[in-house]
């Protein structure tokens, strides 16, 4: 990231994405193509920033983040939802290549424990079909592809005037390299050769949670349990949706 103006960059997909994951991507200001770059810096302070929503697809999958997790919120409080995976090269396994395993009944589990927590939040019917289509009723190979399918699902939802890219390392690296080209060329650009690194969100980065909070606050976000929630930058995108609607693209800002 660069700063609260708007930065380029790209994230690591997420399974249902956190509150923060769109925060994040709402301060990106990238364009599609390495090409364009020069346009998108001359535009920079004059016209309103494109977001373009940049996924890396080959950085290296890491266990217990936020790739192939989500947090919910049930009568009992925060629950975990997590897809199981096989990671054919280990920890050099390509995020790309990571294969869901259906020897459990996983999305059946989901999905029940996604109308238990929210059948009585103000969007969940007008969501619901088009959701459970995604969750249950395909059989991706990939966690990529059911990701990719989920984001491209809320960036709708949202409301979000976005586009969604998938990227690999090498076109980050050129892309890198050509931002450090016109940072020097013209210093007072929001270009950060360094913020290109895809950004990830786990347990282990508490610090990414606080900096990057959706505008609702613990203290006014309440579910339909009424609980009080601690941390709303880490409750999944299904939880902002049906309590907010197409409304909770606001929330991003």
């Amino acid at each position: 990231m660069m700063n609260e103006q708007g930065a380029m960059g790209v994230l690591a997909t997420a399974y249902m994405p956190p509150g923060a994951f769109w925060v994040a991507a709402n301060r990106m200001v990238v364009v599609p193509s390495a090409n364009r770059l020069a346009a998108a810096v001359s535009s920079v302070g004059n016209d309103p920033p494109r977001r373009v929503l940049r996924l890396c697809k080959d950085e290296y999958y890491h266990k217990q983040t936020y790739r192939n997790r989500a947090v919910i919120l049930t009568a009992q409080g925060e629950q975990r939802l997590s897809v199981p995976v096989s990671c054919p090269r280990g920890p050099y396994t390509p995020v790309e290549d990571v294969r869901i395993d259906y020897a459990k009944n996983w999305q059946r589990d989901h999905w029940r424990s996604l109308c238990t927590a929210y059948n009585n939040s103000p969007y969940f019917l007008y969501y619901r079909d088009e959701l459970e289509a995604i969750l249950v009723q395909t059989r991706p190979e990939r966690l990529w592809d059911l990701n990719w399918r989920l984001i491209g699902f809320f960036v709708k939802a949202f409301g979000l005037n976005w586009t969604v890219e998938a990227v690999s390392r090498r076109e980050l690296s050129n892309l890198r390299a050509s931002a450090a080209g016109h940072a020097e060329a013209n210093p007072t650009a929001l270009v950060h050769a360094e913020a290109m690194a895809p950004l990830a969100f786990s347990d282990k980065t508490p610090q990414l949670w606080q900096r990057f909070t959706p505008s609702v606050t613990p203290e006014t976000y309440q579910n339909t349990f009424m609980q009080t929630v601690d941390c709303p930058a880490r409750l999944s995108s299904c939880d902002l949706l049906f309590n907010y609607g197409p409304q909770a693209g606001t929330l991003f800002a």
